[in-house]
């Protein structure tokens, strides 16, 4: 350690100049400025001007004897540390000095070892302030965080590893009124008024005992006589021993208010997109009409064309919202029959041929094997239709996309393979997610629930998804559809867990 990385300034109290200069020698690798006083009252005024980072007196001073000066001298500098200078025969009074709160003493012997001794006191001095500045510094951001964790909004209580409440927030009792339950112990948080209450205590109980250090169990608290409230509840270990040694957090979030804006929000997108329907589903057949009565014209069935498109890709978009939200709800209900899935696709197809040659993008169907599928016939119409109107958005004009199905023996395969750009592997991981998009097509107009929904609707059937994509050289998505469909006794497929 370099010594001047010790002290910045020292000031020595020392009335024999002789030993004041022995001793300012030995500090001078220690220390960036060195200043001496010869009685107590210059000592006094040099601490209050200089502001010393550590103060060495002796005990015998002109104006002061003994100890009586060392405590008046410590409360001047205000935590700097204070060593004592004392003889072979007083060490009586430097230990007088210590009781007082001087940091350390040192005998006045000035022989070959002084510059060691001294050095070696400066360290463990060093040390020690250092020591006591940390501790210093955590107490006071312990005390900032208990202040924090007490008025937090967020309960929050600490468990012992068998389950026994140590420390609890006031926000914590807060819960404990509204579920009517008590503080003691783990399962007496989930009072009576907790829906699915014992359930919810059980897994509690097994998480307490079995979950591992830095692991984190979750779950959603509701209430029987409030259907609006709810908490988020977050158990974690911070420790764990051997046996029942432990030491877990339980975190409780009042979530209502954010629930209530969410209802909010749903009863909004609801109430608007079935507004929209209704003049858009006009605007819509209108289009079609115009298209098939306007000859000519040619410019003006290119705006018949893009009036139809342009509704299309509102009612595909409002249509992709409902369904997403009872895809959310557990409302969405398929139910798979026999169906000429040729016809389906032929029509899905003949619809998007206006939008694809609008675009200038050349759009095919091959069809092999025969027979029908076992799948939700409007369902089935709208994933193909999604991954089709993808496959035109995102296909430069002049470009294909090809669609190929195929049936064998109740097996449904269909694929939509375009020429467009094409993506990496870790971007084709993300497309199925909610509202999920490249960041490179943000200028392409979409709601990114799509391919979330085609997902969806074809897990459901117990079928699978694959993507194939390469940048630069286009994608397919390839839907299986099973001959037997996962059905209830009602031959129904209830979509009611969805990531």
């Amino acid at each position: 350690m370099d010594g001047r990385e010790l002290f910045r300034s020292v000031l020595i109290i020392e009335d024999d100049p002789s030993h004041a200069l022995i001793i300012k020698r030995a500090l001078a690798s220690f220390a960036t400025e060195v200043f001496s006083a010869s009685t107590m009252a210059e000592g006094t005024s040099l601490v209050k001007i200089k502001h010393p980072a550590l103060v060495i007196t002796d005990l015998n001073l002109p104006d002061t004897s003994g100890v009586k000066h060392v405590a008046s001298l410590i409360e001047l500098c205000k935590g700097a540390p204070v060593l004592v200078l004392t003889s072979s025969t007083s060490i009586e009074d430097a230990v007088k000095a210590m009781h007082l709160g001087a940091s350390d003493y040192i005998v006045k012997s000035f022989d070959k070892n002084f510059n060691e001794v001294m050095a070696l006191t400066l360290q463990r001095l060093k040390s020690a302030q250092e020591l006591r500045q940390a501790k210093a510094k955590l107490e006071q951001e312990m005390t900032a965080l208990r202040i924090a964790i007490e008025n937090g909004q967020d309960g929050m209580a600490v468990l012992s590893g068998d389950g026994v409440v140590q420390y609890h927030n006031s926000a914590f009792d807060r819960f404990i009124s509204l579920s009517k339950g008590g503080i003691s112990k783990a399962e007496d948080i989930l009072g009576p008024n907790v829906k699915s209450q014992i359930k919810l205590q059980q897994d509690l109980l097994s998480k307490v005992s079995s979950l591992g250090q830095g692991a984190v169990w979750t779950s959603e608290i509701n209430f029987i006589d409030d259907s609006e409230a709810a908490f988020d509840l977050s158990l974690s270990v911070l420790e764990r021993r051997e046996g029942k040694d432990a030491t877990l957090v339980i975190w409780l979030r009042d979530t209502t208010e954010r629930k209530r804006r969410e209802k909010f929000q749903k009863e909004i997108l609801s109430t608007t997109t079935h507004d929209l329907r209704g003049p858009l589903g006009s605007i819509s057949l209108c289009g079609e009409m115009l298209v098939d009565m306007v000859k000519a014209p040619e410019k003006a069935q290119e705006l018949s064309r893009r009036v139809l498109t342009s509704a299309k890709g509102a009612l595909n978009l409002i249509d992709g919202f409902l369904q997403a939200r009872r895809l959310q709800e557990g409302t969405f209900v398929l139910h798979p029959t026999k169906n000429d899935v040729g016809a389906l696709a032929e029509n899905v197809v003949a619809e998007q041929q206006i939008i694809a040659d609008s675009r200038g993008v050349k759009l095919t169907l091959t069809k092999s094997g025969q027979g029908t599928g076992m799948v939700d016939g409007l369902a089935f119409s709208r994933a193909l239709q999604n991954l089709i109107s993808n496959g035109i958005k995102y296909t430069e004009r002049g470009g294909s996309v090809t669609v190929n199905l195929n049936v064998v023996a109740g097996l449904v395969t269909v694929s939509v393979a375009d020429s467009g750009a094409g993506m990496e592997p870790a971007e084709a991981q993300r497309l199925f997610e909610r509202f999920s998009r490249l960041s490179r097509h943000s200028h392409i107009e979409g709601s990114g629930l799509g391919l979330y929904l085609v997902k969806n609707i074809v897990s459901a059937h117990g079928g699978t998804v694959l993507v194939t994509s390469q940048p630069g050289k286009g994608s397919t998505f390839t839907l299986e559809f099973p001959a037997e469909p996962p059905v209830n006794d009602k031959g129904q497929i209830l979509c009611l867990d969805f990531a």
